[in-house]
């Protein structure tokens, strides 16, 4: 059987959480080795390049803070996306981010910046992608990577 095929049946039949996310975690690294996909950034981002970006290409729907209030969002349908909302930031990834930056959003005004240099679309990843977070959830954050529980190697 087919990897695909697997999940299929694992999840038509309800099995257990464990073994689909197995199946699942198989298929996506499949799919991530088949078809070159790139998950993660070739080198570190630059947050302030990440900024200028944000600044030059996409404060005019997303507002100068990311709150999806530009000057245009009055005048789209969807609105935009609102970057500081915790819910919202709580659901997104990194890479989904990126993805949408790259591929653009099909019925929105989210077009893609796959033109874009891929560094250049990580750095606007992350920089939007750090946007909702408080200061304080920022610092606690800190807190956990220097106290060793997370390893950064």
């Amino acid at each position: 059987r087919t990897t695909a095929a697997l999940l299929n049946s694992l999840v038509t039949a309800r099995s257990d959480a464990h073994q689909v996310s197995e199946a699942t975690g198989k298929l996506r690294q499949l799919l991530i080795n088949g078809y070159d996909l790139a998950v993660t950034p070739a080198r570190t981002p630059d947050l302030q390049r990440g900024k200028a970006l944000f600044a030059q290409q996409c404060t005019s729907c997303h507002g100068v803070e990311g709150k999806g209030n530009g000057p245009l969002a009055s005048t789209l349908e969807p609105a935009p996306t609102n970057f500081t909302d915790l819910d919202r930031y709580r659901q997104r990834t990194l890479h989904g981010l990126y993805s949408t930056i790259t591929h653009g959003v099909n019925g929105t005004a989210m077009k893609s910046y796959a033109k874009l240099p891929d560094n250049d679309r990580w750095a606007l990843a992350f920089y939007v992608g750090q946007l909702a977070p408080t200061d304080l959830m920022k610092f606690e954050g800190k807190q956990v990577l220097l106290a060793g529980s997370i390893a950064l190697d």
